[in-house]
């Protein structure tokens, strides 16, 4: 495996996580066609998925939110409509909020 740049003679780093990725193309030129697809491929996918992450986070977070502002109007629309006799029977039905 190469360690020194082919074009500017400088070391290329440790590479601790592809063991048998081939590097030897110059460095300065930017491109990965030397590498191989599967490499290419892990490597974009190591890239994103971090940013993936945080946007799935970040949509299940308003999902939450929006699912919560959704059973409170429900239940105000519920209260709404109960007669005050058959709410207070369903309160004793239910059992206590945590």
């Amino acid at each position: 495996m190469y360690s020194v740049c082919i074009h500017w003679q400088k070391p290329l780093g440790a590479n601790d996580l592809i063991e048998a990725l081939p590097i030897g193309a110059p460095c300065h030129t930017g491109d990965l066609n030397h590498i191989p697809v599967a490499a290419r491929l892990a490597f974009e996918m190591a890239v994103n998925e971090d940013a993936e992450r945080r946007a799935l986070e970040g949509e299940l977070a308003q999902l939450e939110t929006a699912s919560r502002e959704a059973e409170e109007m429900t239940g105000i629309a519920d209260r709404l409509t109960l007669v005050g006799t058959i709410e207070k029977r369903l309160d004793a039905l239910r059992p206590p909020s945590p």
